[in-house]
């Protein structure tokens, strides 16, 4: 297949309050008409209280999501893929300019529209701005004004960047994202919660960022950015509570429900049911070891903390893993442990452009049970390649946990 050009953006209408002038793409606007007719009510498929009464009596990890990997993403402007191209840009070794943008070339729509269309797992990648403004001018899109091409961007009329708090983006030249702050992402899917009460669990799983990548155009220095250390956790934490409210946060210490450790306790009690955790959120942490373990150095048993982390198989609170190739052997023992699991269906655009579906595939089949995608929705400009459950969408019984009909 011919690949397309790059500068295309495919955006949706409710992206115009960012400022981005796009056109709407069919792939998109299509989805977006469906969502809005369904305003003001959920998804059938997906929405406890149009199901049977039976859904109430499920365990969490008897649920298969489908959500999207990078949730916030915009696609880069092809005015910034040309600049990185003509000064033969490098993210590292392994990223060329070709290379890097073509995994980049994907957009999500709005949080909210998501939720409409039946997603109820969410990807946010965070970076910690304590004093504002940090990432208010991103030095890609300023090596890019001062090179004269011309684009589409207006990145943050509103201002939001300036104020302290932690922001959402993925990194490096990669900048453009439809909810900018943490609170806007947050404040998006709370409001969807509190107008359809009762809905499955929100996933949300984070990932924080820190370190840098080189400069576009050696044109700028790039932001300091520490690893995240207890109070950053804390003040991550903080913020989330303050808008999501803690009552509706499903913690590792409830999951716990008196036992020494997380996974004795998903072993004899197993996971709450969905009638405890119906519109409720779950914090999952995608960080590695060394984020991690910074993470649990206060309370190591997760005692007063938000998020499940993902831990080494053998650790004695290991409730919930990143495991990205469904193939991987390990993943098999891990569902039927009763632990959880996320998986990616696809990678850097691949499966789209080849239009291949055995990775989807086998993550259906292996029990995972969040399956990440940048393609809940196909992007014609590729193939018709997606990710969803036929018509159930994007949250089905999960075929390895659960035993029986399922009863929605």
């Amino acid at each position: 297949m011919q690949q397309p050009a790059f500068g295309f953006i495919p955006v949706i209408k409710a992206m115009a309050a960012l400022g981005i002038a796009a056109t709407v793409p069919a792939h998109l606007a299509a989805e977006s008409d469906t969502a809005s007719s369904h305003a003001g009510r959920s998804l059938p498929a997906t929405t406890m209280e149009e199901v049977s009464p039976e859904v109430g009596k499920m365990r969490f990890n008897q649920l298969q999501y489908i959500g999207t990997h990078n949730s916030y993403h915009i696609a880069p402007d092809g005015a910034l893929v040309a600049l990185a191209r003509i000064t033969d840009y490098r993210e590292s070794r392994d990223w060329p300019a070709d290379r890097l943008f073509q995994a980049l070339d994907y957009t999500h729509p709005p949080l909210t529209t998501q939720l409409e269309l039946g997603m109820r797992q969410f990807e946010l990648d965070v970076h910690y701005d304590p004093d504002g403004g940090k990432f208010a001018q991103p030095g890609a899109l300023r090596a890019l004004q001062a090179s004269k091409i011309p684009s589409n961007i207006f990145y943050d009329r509103d201002g939001r960047m300036e104020a302290p708090g932690f922001k959402v983006f993925h990194g490096g030249v990669d900048v453009m994202s439809t909810c900018l702050t943490l609170r806007d992402c947050l404040g998006e899917l709370k409001a969807w919660s509190v107008t359809n009460p009762r809905h499955f669990p929100i996933v949300v799983q984070i990932e924080a960022k820190s370190g840098s990548k080189p400069a576009l155009a050696d044109a700028y220095t790039p932001p300091d950015q520490p690893p995240f250390d207890l109070s950053t956790w804390t003040a991550l934490e903080e913020e989330i509570v303050e808008v999501v409210g803690l009552d509706s946060i499903v913690t590792p210490v409830e999951v716990r429900a008196g036992h020494d450790t997380l996974t004795r306790a998903i072993r004899e009690n197993g996971w709450p049911t969905l009638d405890t955790m119906a519109g409720r959120f779950v914090f999952l942490l995608l960080n590695k070891k060394d984020e991690t373990n910074s993470y649990r150095s206060a309370t190591p048993d997760l005692t007063h903390r938000l998020f499940f982390p993902s831990l080494a198989l053998e650790d004695r609170d290991a409730a919930w893993f990143r495991i990205p190739d469904p193939g991987y052997p390990a993943l098999a023992d891990v569902v039927r442990k009763g632990q959880l699991a996320t998986v990616q269906s696809d990678t850097h655009t691949v499966e789209s452009r080849l239009n291949r579906t055995d990775r989807r595939d086998k993550a259906f089949a292996s029990g995972a049970h969040f399956i990440l995608t940048d393609n809940p929705i196909p992007d014609r400009r590729f193939s018709d390649y997606q990710v969803r459950f036929g018509s159930r969408r994007y949250v089905r019984c999960n075929p390895v946990t659960f035993e029986g009909p399922c009863p929605f």
